[in-house]
């Protein structure tokens, strides 16, 4: 069956040496007319969809007799996206030469960077995140790692959404193999309603920073009168590290390098891996792959008793040491911005404590003073930098020091 297009841009090419004659307005027009009589839709440049170059040369055999060659591309100005590319009949997992917002090579190269090393490292990978879901090139990629995991993918335009839910559930039933549940919902990437410490992986496209719309994908839109709030990479970072396991990964990616590389400071993760130079319709795009870290956790050497009056050790103290540090640091938390902030205590409300418990790790008797020490490891919110970590564990020794508890005689 013939396939039809929607719109296309001719361009003219000749050889000046051998048709001086003819000029590549009147070859451009020749072919025009032609073209337009075979009821082909002619549109200008920026507005098609495809580009139809003509070239008139001489013939390669003979050397006499002229030939006009023609090639159909795809039109640089203005890409073809996943959202017609079913319209079109081109297979979606051969769009890797499209300038579209994330390419599928792209895609794949961050799953591959994130899902497949968990996998490879036998470490568990069951929760699959996409902030920003755009076209769906990630969740579309993500099926070529079988259905071990289940994907959760966001998006602000319901249309959008549902465009990529009919996308997925035909590429299900054209692959005839097990794919991950994909789950597409509505929301803002600067405010997750997930869980903390529950995200295996965590995979976000990032437009402009500032701006309400992938720049890079639709270039001529416009967004000065738009009343949607502009987006905040740090709001974005905030919410990946807060929902993120220990131990779990993200890949990110953005054309605005700067912002995205200042953005990602001062959180519990680490950049495992960085990728530069990618182009992203037309622009030098970044790659960040982070590592969410281990919850810090201070130790806390004390001596138990007293040396005059030679009162019994007591076993373990964990659970008075516990409710001291949460008694000093009751006042302070992390806002939503994983800044630590001091609270009033009486308009405190639901504040989770950055001291989540204790726990006897060593003790030991020194002969000579015939005293024993205890050295007791405070585990902190999973949240907290090691910075937030030492300026919390200096709060609490203040505290033990100010507030002296029964059966420690002082620190080590």
């Amino acid at each position: 069956s013939r396939q039809t297009y929607d719109s296309f841009y001719l361009h003219g090419k000749r050889d000046k040496g051998d048709f001086p004659e003819i000029s590549t307005a009147e070859l451009v027009k020749a072919a025009a007319t032609s073209l337009t009589e075979n009821s082909l839709k002619l549109v200008p440049e920026r507005e098609a969809e495809f580009h139809l170059i003509t070239k008139l040369q001489k013939h390669r055999e003979s050397g006499h007799n002229a030939q006009l060659d023609l090639w159909f591309l795809l039109n640089p100005q203005r890409p073809l996206s996943l959202a017609n590319s079913i319209s079109c009949g081109i297979p979606q997992h051969s769009l890797g030469w499209m300038s579209t917002s994330v390419k599928p090579a792209v895609a794949h190269a961050m799953l591959s960077a994130t899902v497949q090393r968990m996998l490879k490292d036998d470490n568990e990978c069951t929760l699959v995140v996409s902030a920003m879901s755009g076209e769906g090139t990630v969740e579309i990629e993500a099926t070529d790692y079988g259905g071990g995991f289940f994907v959760i993918a966001g998006e602000k335009s319901e249309s959008v959404a549902q465009k990529n839910r009919f996308r997925l559930a035909r590429l299900k039933n054209s692959k005839g193999k097990t794919m991950p549940l994909v789950d597409m919902v509505l929301w803002d990437a600067q405010n997750l309603p997930i869980r903390s410490d529950v995200v295996d992986v965590f995979v976000a496209d990032l437009p402009f920073s500032g701006s309400q719309a992938k720049k890079h994908q639709t270039p001529t839109t416009s967004t000065k009168s738009s009343t949607e709030q502009a987006l905040d990479y740090r709001s974005v970072m905030v919410n990946a590290v807060r929902s993120l396991r220990s131990g779990g990964k993200a890949a990110l990616i953005s054309a605005d390098t700067k912002a995205l590389v200042h953005s990602v400071g001062r959180l519990h993760w680490r950049t495992s891996d960085s990728i530069q130079k990618i182009n992203l319709g037309g622009l030098n795009a970044q790659v960040l792959i982070m590592d969410k870290l281990e919850p810090c956790y201070k130790d806390l050497s004390v001596w138990i008793g007293t040396q005059d009056t030679g009162s019994p050790p007591v076993k373990d103290l964990s659970e008075i040491v516990l409710s001291q540090a949460q008694q000093c640091i009751s006042n302070i938390s992390l806002d939503e911005l994983l800044e630590i902030k001091e609270y009033v205590i009486d308009s405190k409300q639901g504040i989770t404590p950055l001291v989540t418990h204790v726990k006897l790790i060593d003790e030991y008797f020194h002969t000579k003073s015939q005293r024993l020490s205890h050295c007791y490891r405070m585990f902190l919110d999973s949240n907290l930098t090691n910075n937030q970590a030492k300026f919390v564990e200096k709060k609490i020794r203040k505290f033990l020091l100010e507030h002296p508890v029964e059966g420690i005689s002082g620190f080590r």
